[in-house]
């Protein structure tokens, strides 16, 4: 499969030729797998690292509770979907949407006339959010609110 959108998405950078396949751009990425085994360092470790869990201290690991204006999105066709936050989210300010049709991060593509109806509703549905947070916020700084301007294209 040729990769698309190559200069145009956060995804693929710039300076690639076009044509180039997804294979092209990870080759050989995933081949130092094999030397690990050949090290001794394959499964998961009998202890856990220390520094493992800087993201949980940091973040609140499954008490997510306490944040807020997240907006989490997962595609139906995406493997790690599993492992994303599930529908309808644990607060009203942390909104979770799964894309019909979607693989990983389809919302954060640019869109495309190709788009499935239900990622321009999720991108709706973000953009409405994010609207809503910076609102909030300027009310909350005493800030005159101004319609923030956000173009879909």
């Amino acid at each position: 499969t040729a990769a698309q959108g190559l200069g145009h998405d956060l995804y693929w950078p710039p300076t690639l030729p076009r044509n180039y396949s997804m294979e092209d751009v990870v080759k050989g990425s995933l081949n130092f797998c094999s030397s690990f085994a050949q090290e001794g360092l394959y499964g998961l470790p009998a202890v856990p690292d220390e520094w493992g869990r800087w993201n949980t201290a940091n973040y609140g690991g499954k008490r997510i509770s306490s944040h807020s204006n997240i907006f989490f999105s997962n595609g139906n066709l995406d493997p790690w979907t599993a492992a994303g936050v599930p529908a309808p989210g644990p607060t009203e300010s942390l909104p979770v949407a799964l894309i019909s049709l979607g693989g990983h991060h389809l919302d954060l593509f640019f869109s495309t006339p190709d788009d499935p109806p239900s990622v321009k509703d999720v991108r709706s549905r973000e953009v409405d959010f994010i609207q809503k947070w910076v609102l909030e916020g300027q009310e909350r700084l005493g800030a005159t609110p101004a319609q923030p301007q956000m173009v879909m294209v």
